[in-house]
């Protein structure tokens, strides 16, 4: 890789940073090896080097944090501030600009797998616990099934017979409405836990683990358990839910990669027709995501890519906004395109907005006009970047103080964003998108042939109408003319003929 910084506003006007070779003893090469494998840290190999070489090494960990955009958490940029400063006797808050050369190209942010693809209705997934008895009113195609009283230390508590009476209803629940099922695997019960009696962040004592030997063989018992009474009522399995966070997951990766091997091969062994997802890793905590995700799919190809598909939960900051987790999935990409992993689905199995955190960021509920705008978006923005499906976080009976974005019984307008944007793409086929004058205008063929566009701004923005476009439809379901050369895109996607 050729590599060159220019700093602005420096005597240093250009600084090569492709490096000779950096010698490192014997003792202290195996030494780093061991110690950061562990950590994972990308500033780790800095505590093994002589000084004189850290300054040449933490510029080059800047190169590769830029170019793959790997997070860095205030510790490590800290650690990389203080070596450069040195190198380049400029003041911290220097502004450096990265080239790069011959090197791989990353999947851009809305990069998709091509023109041509069919919009099914698998991309619509939805979250709604069947034990609240509220009956989405909307259209969607699988169920995924948590925070519904079904995971693996709800239904069994204690150690002996698992209690099947919420996990048969949730699935009833589902095959009623004609949906298909997405089970996630975990958290750890407390009797299985190796810490038991760590306070409950939320899932019970002891949720995140790690699991005792005798939690591990439970574990392949109750997978053993769950395929054999459910067998293909059940579509598709997450191994995990966000397992980057301690609050999940205290394991290992490399545990975690076993833990998914063991479903994936249950299921091989049964011959069953069941999607497993990797894991789910939310990419909204940065070094969480960066100290667990790469690891764990290291494991994984150790093991021969035991997974159908991989998981994420796109989730922005409380103060972030639909654009942003169109970024946080590009930066997910971008970790698998770095593993060499295998060209799976991508499925974004949780997300909503305004959710509080990171740090003390508080919750937020978005306003009516930016729900509308931003549910759709989301699902627009899924298609472009090429996922397989996206599940909405939630449907629920009433308020819920935990979203930003309310989809119940009382948001009737939520709802019809909903219905008629699925009625606008399911079944037609996505020909790709441009950005005139920082806006977003798509375009699709529909089942019968016609063409058309969906088009939105983050503010209202005048562009040239589409060649031949006459007609402009609204989420409310409201059309009209399409008038002149010109069309105005707002926040709320349209439909344009």
């Amino acid at each position: 890789m050729q590599v060159q910084a220019v700093v602005v506003d420096s005597p240093i006007a250009a600084l090569p940073l492709a490096a000779p070779r950096i010698t490192v003893r014997d003792n202290r090469a195996k030494e780093y090896l061991r110690e950061c494998a562990k950590s994972t840290s990308l500033t780790c190999i800095l505590d093994y080097l002589p000084r004189r070489d850290r300054p040449q090494a933490a510029a080059q960990i800047l190169v590769a944090a830029t170019y793959w955009r790997l997070a860095m958490d205030d510790a490590e940029e800290a650690e990389l501030r203080r070596w450069l400063t040195g190198l380049w006797a400029v003041e911290p808050d220097t502004t450096v600009t990265i080239t790069t050369t011959d090197t791989p190209r990353l999947p851009t942010t809305y990069e998709a797998p091509g023109s041509g693809r069919l919009v099914e209705p698998q991309m619509f997934g939805l979250l709604a616990p069947p034990d609240t008895g509220s009956v989405p009113q909307v259209p969607y195609y699988s169920l995924r099934l948590w925070d519904s009283g079904v995971s693996w230390a709800d239904l069994q508590p204690t150690r002996g017979p698992i209690r099947w009476k919420l996990l048969d209803e949730a699935i009833v629940f589902a095959e009623r409405q004609g949906r298909e099922v997405l089970l996630v695997l975990g958290p750890v019960p407390q009797w299985a836990s190796a810490q038991p009696n760590r306070p409950n962040e939320g899932w019970g004592k002891g949720a995140g683990g790690p699991l005792t030997i005798e939690g591990e063989r439970a574990f392949v018992d109750y997978v053993d358990a769950v395929l054999d009474r459910y067998g293909e009522r059940i579509d598709a399995l997450e191994a995990w839910n966000e397992a980057n966070l301690p609050s999940f997951w205290r394991g290992t990766p490399d545990a975690m990669a076993e833990m998914t091997k063991t479903v994936y091969d249950a299921v091989q062994a049964r011959g069953l027709d069941i999607d497993v997802y990797s894991a789910s890793a939310t990419t909204r905590v940065a070094g969480s995501i960066y100290r667990f995700f790469p690891a764990y799919l290291r494991g994984l190809e150790q093991r021969g890519w035991p997974v159908d598909g991989f998981a994420v939960h796109a989730y922005p900051d409380a103060d972030g906004n639909a654009s942003d987790m169109a970024g946080l999935v590009a930066q997910f990409k971008a970790y698998l395109a770095i593993a060499n992993a295998p060209d799976l689905p991508i499925a974004n199995t949780e997300l909503n907005y305004g959710l509080a955190g990171p740090g003390d960021k508080p919750h937020r509920d978005i306003p009516r006009k930016f729900s509308e705008a931003w549910l759709t978006r989301t699902f627009l923005d899924s298609i472009r970047l090429g996922l397989d499906s996206t599940y909405w976080f939630a449907w629920t009976p009433k308020y819920y103080g935990q979203l930003g974005i309310q989809l119940n019984p009382s948001t009737p307008d939520t709802i019809r964003a909903w219905r008629t944007f699925y009625d606008w793409v399911v079944g037609s086929t996505y020909l790709g998108c441009t950005e005139p004058a920082g806006s977003v205008l798509c375009e699709f063929t529909a089942g019968d042939g016609e063409r058309f566009w969906i088009g939105y701004a983050d503010d209202a923005t005048v562009v040239d109408a589409p060649a031949g476009a006459s007609r402009t439809c609204e989420l409310i379901g409201r059309c009209g003319p399409t008038l002149g050369t010109k069309i105005v895109l707002r926040p709320r996607p349209v439909r344009i003929t």
